[in-house]
Protein backbone atom coordinates (compact mmCIF):
# COMPACT_ATOMS: atom_id res chain seq x y z
CA UNK A 1 0.00 0.00 0.00
CA UNK A 2 1.53 3.27 -1.19
CA UNK A 3 0.78 6.73 0.56
CA UNK A 4 -1.01 8.50 -2.01
CA UNK A 5 -3.83 5.41 -2.04
CA UNK A 6 -3.40 4.85 1.97
CA UNK A 7 -4.82 8.43 2.17
CA UNK A 8 -7.48 8.71 -0.79
CA UNK A 9 -9.43 5.51 1.35
CA UNK A 10 -9.24 7.31 4.77
CA UNK A 11 -11.43 9.69 3.05
CA UNK A 12 -14.29 6.61 3.65
CA UNK A 13 -15.32 6.53 7.18
CA UNK A 14 -15.56 2.93 7.29
CA UNK A 15 -12.10 2.16 5.78
CA UNK A 16 -9.95 0.25 8.66
CA UNK A 17 -7.38 -2.57 8.17
CA UNK A 18 -6.81 -6.50 9.79
CA UNK A 19 -3.84 -5.37 12.17
CA UNK A 20 -4.33 -3.94 15.81
CA UNK A 21 -2.47 -1.67 18.10
CA UNK A 22 -1.82 -3.24 20.95
CA UNK A 23 -3.36 -0.43 23.24
CA UNK A 24 -6.46 -0.32 20.78
CA UNK A 25 -4.82 3.22 19.22
CA UNK A 26 -6.83 3.48 15.59
CA UNK A 27 -5.09 6.87 14.53
CA UNK A 28 -4.44 7.41 10.99
CA UNK A 29 -0.84 7.71 12.04
CA UNK A 30 -0.73 4.70 13.32
CA UNK A 31 -2.16 2.48 10.58
CA UNK A 32 0.21 4.65 8.43
CA UNK A 33 3.24 3.41 9.96
CA UNK A 34 2.28 0.07 8.65
CA UNK A 35 1.97 0.69 4.90
CA UNK A 36 4.29 -2.53 4.14
CA UNK A 37 1.73 -4.66 6.20
CA UNK A 38 -1.16 -3.22 4.56
CA UNK A 39 -2.50 -4.87 1.34
CA UNK A 40 -6.00 -5.31 -0.85
CA UNK A 41 -5.73 -9.16 -1.76
CA UNK A 42 -7.97 -9.94 0.54
CA UNK A 43 -10.69 -7.60 1.70
CA UNK A 44 -13.06 -8.04 5.14
CA UNK A 45 -16.74 -6.86 4.60
CA UNK A 46 -19.02 -6.17 7.30
CA UNK A 47 -22.60 -5.14 6.78
CA UNK A 48 -22.76 -1.19 8.32
CA UNK A 49 -21.37 0.15 11.41
CA UNK A 50 -23.97 0.26 14.51
CA UNK A 51 -23.26 4.03 15.62
CA UNK A 52 -21.49 6.86 14.64
CA UNK A 53 -18.28 7.79 15.32
CA UNK A 54 -18.05 10.44 17.41
CA UNK A 55 -16.83 13.88 16.17
CA UNK A 56 -13.14 14.17 17.35
CA UNK A 57 -12.41 10.69 15.75
CA UNK A 58 -13.32 11.72 12.14
CA UNK A 59 -10.73 12.25 9.44
CA UNK A 60 -8.15 11.38 12.52
CA UNK A 61 -8.86 7.85 12.68
CA UNK A 62 -10.19 4.34 11.74
CA UNK A 63 -12.01 3.44 14.35
CA UNK A 64 -14.01 0.53 12.32
CA UNK A 65 -13.58 -2.67 13.26
CA UNK A 66 -10.79 -1.31 16.07
CA UNK A 67 -14.01 0.46 18.30
CA UNK A 68 -11.79 0.76 21.85
CA UNK A 69 -13.00 -1.95 24.31
CA UNK A 70 -15.39 -3.71 21.60
CA UNK A 71 -15.64 -7.08 22.30
CA UNK A 72 -16.29 -8.01 18.43
CA UNK A 73 -13.37 -5.81 17.58
CA UNK A 74 -11.00 -8.18 20.43
CA UNK A 75 -11.82 -11.01 19.05
CA UNK A 76 -10.92 -10.15 15.63
CA UNK A 77 -7.38 -8.88 16.64
CA UNK A 78 -7.27 -12.32 18.92
CA UNK A 79 -8.45 -14.55 15.65
CA UNK A 80 -6.50 -12.82 13.19
CA UNK A 81 -3.06 -11.06 14.22
CA UNK A 82 -2.86 -12.97 17.57
CA UNK A 83 -3.44 -16.42 15.86
CA UNK A 84 -0.56 -15.38 13.44
CA UNK A 85 -3.00 -15.76 10.16
CA UNK A 86 -0.31 -13.64 8.13
CA UNK A 87 -1.99 -14.29 4.69
CA UNK A 88 -5.10 -12.02 6.34
CA UNK A 89 -3.04 -9.46 8.65
CA UNK A 90 -2.62 -5.78 6.69
CA UNK A 91 -5.85 -6.81 4.68
CA UNK A 92 -8.30 -4.08 3.87
CA UNK A 93 -11.56 -4.02 6.03
CA UNK A 94 -14.70 -2.12 5.12
CA UNK A 95 -18.94 -1.99 5.37
CA UNK A 96 -20.69 -2.70 2.46
CA UNK A 97 -23.32 -0.23 3.13
CA UNK A 98 -22.93 3.08 4.61
CA UNK A 99 -26.21 3.01 6.76
CA UNK A 100 -25.51 3.49 10.84
CA UNK A 101 -27.90 0.88 12.44
CA UNK A 102 -27.91 -0.72 15.14
CA UNK A 103 -29.80 -3.77 14.26
CA UNK A 104 -28.54 -5.21 11.04
CA UNK A 105 -32.39 -6.48 10.45
CA UNK A 106 -33.04 -2.98 10.03
CA UNK A 107 -30.42 -2.10 7.59
CA UNK A 108 -31.76 -2.10 3.91
CA UNK A 109 -29.00 -2.43 1.52
CA UNK A 110 -29.46 -0.56 -2.00
CA UNK A 111 -26.94 -3.60 -3.73
CA UNK A 112 -26.39 -1.90 -6.77
CA UNK A 113 -25.07 1.38 -4.94
CA UNK A 114 -22.88 -1.09 -2.62
CA UNK A 115 -21.36 -2.92 -5.25
CA UNK A 116 -20.71 0.29 -6.83
CA UNK A 117 -18.91 1.30 -3.74
CA UNK A 118 -16.99 -1.37 -3.43
CA UNK A 119 -15.57 -1.31 -6.90
CA UNK A 120 -15.03 2.35 -6.32
CA UNK A 121 -12.18 1.47 -3.23
CA UNK A 122 -11.20 -1.69 -5.03
CA UNK A 123 -9.98 0.65 -7.80
CA UNK A 124 -7.55 2.54 -5.11
CA UNK A 125 -6.48 -0.90 -4.10
CA UNK A 126 -4.81 -1.64 -7.59
CA UNK A 127 -5.78 -4.37 -9.81
CA UNK A 128 -4.81 -8.18 -8.53
CA UNK A 129 -5.52 -11.40 -10.69
CA UNK A 130 -7.13 -13.00 -7.66
CA UNK A 131 -8.93 -11.93 -4.80
CA UNK A 132 -10.91 -12.81 -1.46
CA UNK A 133 -13.38 -11.22 0.10
CA UNK A 134 -14.48 -12.49 3.70
CA UNK A 135 -18.15 -11.34 4.41
CA UNK A 136 -19.06 -11.03 8.22
CA UNK A 137 -22.44 -12.42 8.80
CA UNK A 138 -25.50 -13.53 6.35
CA UNK A 139 -26.99 -10.53 5.14
CA UNK A 140 -23.43 -8.77 3.89
CA UNK A 141 -22.94 -12.23 1.96
CA UNK A 142 -26.36 -12.56 0.47
CA UNK A 143 -26.45 -9.04 -0.48
CA UNK A 144 -23.11 -9.80 -2.20
CA UNK A 145 -24.23 -12.99 -4.06
CA UNK A 146 -26.80 -10.98 -5.11
CA UNK A 147 -25.18 -7.89 -6.22
CA UNK A 148 -22.67 -10.12 -8.48
CA UNK A 149 -25.19 -11.60 -10.16
CA UNK A 150 -24.29 -15.51 -8.31
CA UNK A 151 -27.40 -18.04 -7.85
CA UNK A 152 -27.49 -19.88 -4.76
CA UNK A 153 -26.62 -23.53 -6.53
CA UNK A 154 -22.97 -21.93 -7.00
CA UNK A 155 -22.53 -21.73 -2.83
CA UNK A 156 -20.47 -24.60 -1.03
CA UNK A 157 -21.10 -24.71 2.87
CA UNK A 158 -18.61 -26.61 4.64
CA UNK A 159 -19.85 -29.33 7.47
CA UNK A 160 -17.43 -28.86 9.90
CA UNK A 161 -16.89 -25.24 10.56
CA UNK A 162 -19.79 -24.18 8.65
CA UNK A 163 -18.04 -21.42 5.77
CA UNK A 164 -19.89 -20.75 2.75
CA UNK A 165 -18.21 -19.86 -0.38
CA UNK A 166 -18.79 -18.72 -3.97
CA UNK A 167 -16.52 -18.20 -6.86
CA UNK A 168 -16.79 -15.47 -9.36
CA UNK A 169 -15.57 -13.17 -12.26
CA UNK A 170 -15.83 -9.45 -11.71
CA UNK A 171 -13.92 -6.35 -13.15
CA UNK A 172 -11.67 -8.53 -15.06
CA UNK A 173 -10.42 -10.07 -11.51
CA UNK A 174 -11.48 -13.93 -10.18
CA UNK A 175 -12.81 -13.81 -6.87
CA UNK A 176 -13.41 -15.90 -3.18
CA UNK A 177 -16.14 -15.14 -1.44
CA UNK A 178 -16.85 -16.55 1.83
CA UNK A 179 -19.47 -16.02 4.83
CA UNK A 180 -18.15 -16.33 8.10
CA UNK A 181 -20.03 -15.60 11.81
CA UNK A 182 -19.96 -12.21 12.50
CA UNK A 183 -17.41 -11.49 15.43
CA UNK A 184 -19.84 -9.70 17.65
CA UNK A 185 -22.10 -12.53 17.92
CA UNK A 186 -23.12 -13.49 21.73
CA UNK A 187 -25.37 -15.17 24.19
CA UNK A 188 -26.84 -17.76 22.27
CA UNK A 189 -24.25 -17.42 19.49
CA UNK A 190 -21.37 -17.00 21.41
CA UNK A 191 -19.79 -20.24 21.49
CA UNK A 192 -20.63 -20.38 17.63
CA UNK A 193 -18.14 -17.08 17.30
CA UNK A 194 -15.76 -18.50 20.14
CA UNK A 195 -14.91 -21.94 18.48
CA UNK A 196 -16.52 -22.17 14.90
CA UNK A 197 -14.90 -18.25 13.40
CA UNK A 198 -11.45 -18.97 14.45
CA UNK A 199 -11.81 -22.06 12.45
CA UNK A 200 -13.21 -20.10 9.13
CA UNK A 201 -10.37 -17.66 9.53
CA UNK A 202 -7.76 -20.25 9.92
CA UNK A 203 -9.25 -22.16 6.67
CA UNK A 204 -9.22 -18.91 4.45
CA UNK A 205 -5.87 -18.09 5.40
CA UNK A 206 -4.71 -21.46 4.30
CA UNK A 207 -6.25 -20.96 0.97
CA UNK A 208 -4.90 -17.23 0.93
CA UNK A 209 -0.84 -18.23 1.92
Amino acid sequence: MNSDDFDILCGYETTSWACWHPNEDSSIEWFRGQLDRLHGRSIFLGLNRSEQWPAHLVGTHLPNFHARGHVGDRRLKRFIEDARLNGLVGSFMTDLSEEICTRSDKVTVDIPAAIASLREKINVLGPIERRTLIAFGDKTFESLRKGLGVGRQAITTHGHHKTAEFEVDFSGEHWTVYRVWHPGNYGLHRAKVEEQLPEQLAYINQSVS
